[in-house]
């Protein structure tokens, strides 16, 4: 197989050895993206999403794409992560600026099929979204409720090739 593609490997134990298992394949092609994340709806149904706005629904082992919610919401951004609030979803994307930071926007839905609506920064403009670009929202439960705690990675190309450090 040629070029980048979303693949997957198996292990009985976490710290085990893995075996590579191939490709993830939508419509029999390998998905060809490089920026991706993974949200879990409350219903248990798992989503794969991607730069460029894809979601596609994973099946319930995580082996196969079910298939395609929605294709293309956000054209020109990366680092995509969804999370879901008092029944509204949150989509959050950095702009396809090649590593370089930016302020970051975010959609809302009450539906992941959409509509979804455009929003400007979920930062303070001109912040470059706290100099990180959207990697993951960690929900942590408390006692009257639920808070989603931002978490952002922080890339310096050239300078920094290998490595990335993270803003919570």
């Amino acid at each position: 197989m040629q070029g980048s593609f979303f693949s997957y490997s198996t292990s009985d134990k976490f710290d085990g050895e893995y075996t590579f298992q191939g490709p993830l394949l939508f419509d029999e092609k390998e998905i060809n993206r490089w920026d991706m994340g993974v949200f879990q709806d409350t219903d248990g149904k798992s989503y794969l999403i991607m730069h460029g706005g894809d979601l596609y629904q994973l099946s319930a082992d995580y082996k196969s794409i079910e298939n395609l919610v929605i294709k293309d919401i956000t054209s020109h951004w990366e680092s995509p992560m969804i999370f879901k609030k008092d029944g509204l979803y949150y989509w959050m994307d950095s702009g396809l600026t090649g590593w370089d930071r930016n302020d970051n926007y975010y959609f809302t839905a009450k539906s992941l099929k959409g509509s979804w609506t455009s929003h400007e920064h979920f930062a303070p403009e001109r912040t470059l979204t706290w100099n990180s670009q959207s990697t993951f929202a960690l929900p942590i439960a408390g006692s009257k409720g639920t808070t989603f705690m931002y978490m952002g990675d922080r890339w310096s190309h050239p300078k920094q090739y290998s490595a990335a450090t993270y803003f919570w």
